[in-house]
């Protein structure tokens, strides 16, 4: 079934998004069903994607999801030439590469 992720309560300080349903009646599934729900409500990329997309909510910070570490990406990997020349495929046609020539 498709379900699509609602805001359960848009308070602008405090919000919590989830699928419009809850685990209640869900028989022997309970424990499925909370940790599919636990996928909306403890989601710092849903709740960034939403911000990034101009809601007003408040991006979700270290002390609302301490346990996200948060990393800064190299924009350029600081990777040498011979490192990546070593592990590079080499041009081959009888593995159905199609070959240039270099000079």
């Amino acid at each position: 079934t498709d379900m699509t992720p609602n805001y359960e309560d848009a308070n602008h300080t405090d919000f919590s998004i989830s699928p419009w349903c809850s685990c209640k009646n869900s028989g022997n599934q309970e424990e499925e069903c909370e940790k599919f729900l636990r996928d909306f409500r403890e989601n710092s990329c849903l709740r960034n994607a939403i911000q990034a997309f101009g809601t007003d909510i408040p991006k979700t910070t270290e002390s609302t999801n301490p346990e996200v570490p948060r990393t800064n990406p190299t924009a350029h990997p600081n990777i040498t030439k011979s490192e990546y020349e070593e592990n590079d495929i080499k041009c081959s046609n009888s593995k159905g590469f199609i070959c240039e020539d270099i000079e």
